[in-house]
C-alpha cells in the first residue's frame, strides 16, 4: 500500500470498493458527526448520502486541508461505524443487544405502540446479521490497513509535508 499516496484518495479508493450497504451507513454515521455539515440533521440510510460524502471528501485543496480532512475522518470511522461494527467482538454485541430487545418486547417493558415496530427492526437485522457482519468485519480489516498505511500519523505527515514542498 502507497503510503505516499494522497490521504483522502486513499479513503475515497478504499470506501469505493465497499458493498453499497456499509457505504450508505459509513456515509450516514460519519456525516451526522460533521460540524456545519448542511444537511446533517436529514440525512438517510440511501445512495444521496454517499454522494454527500464523497463530495464533502474531495472538498479542499491544500496540503493542510486535505491532511486534515484525513485525520478527521479516520477518527470519525474509528468512533462512528468501525468500533462497533468493523470487529467480531462488535457484532456479538450488537446482536447481544438486539436479542435483549426483542426478549423486552416479551416481556412489555418496550411501550406498545412500538412492539411491532421494534420488533420488525431488531427481527430483520437479526435475520441479516451473518451476512452484514461479514461484510463489515472486512470492511473494519481493510480499514485498519488504510490506518497502518497512508492514513497514519507518520504517512500524512510525509505526504503533507511533500506536498507542501512541491508547492514551493
Amino acid at each position: 500500500m502507497d503510503k505516499t499516496k494522497n490521504p483522502v484518495e486513499a479513503i475515497l479508493d478504499w470506501y469505493k470498493e465497499l458493498p453499497e450497504r456499509v457505504k450508505i451507513e459509513i456515509a450516514a454515521k460519519v456525516l451526522r458527526y460533521v460540524p456545519g455539515f448542511a444537511g446533517g440533521e436529514g440525512l438517510t440510510f440511501s445512495i444521496t448520502t454517499v454522494e454527500k460524502f464523497i463530495e464533502w471528501l474531495n472538498q479542499g485543496s491544500s496540503p493542510d486541508e486535505i491532511a486534515g480532512k484525513a485525520l478527521f475522518t479516520r477518527a470519525l470511522m474509528d468512533f462512528a461505524p468501525m468500533r462497533h461494527k468493523g470487529t467480531a467482538a462488535g457484532w456479538e454485541e450488537i446482536t447481544k443487544v438486539a436479542h435483549e430487545v426483542q426478549s423486552g418486547i416479551e416481556e412489555s417493558w418496550v411501550p406498545e405502540e412500538l412492539r411491532e415496530k421494534v420488533n420488525s427492526m431488531t427481527g430483520g437485522m437479526l435475520e441479516r446479521a451473518s451476512f452484514d457482519s461479514k461484510q463489515w468485519i472486512k470492511a473494519g480489516k481493510s480499514w485498519n490497513l488504510l490506518c497502518e498505511g497512508p492514513l497514519s500519523d507518520d504517512a500524512i505527515d510525509e505526504w503533507n509535508r511533500k506536498a507542501v514542498r512541491d508547492l514551493m
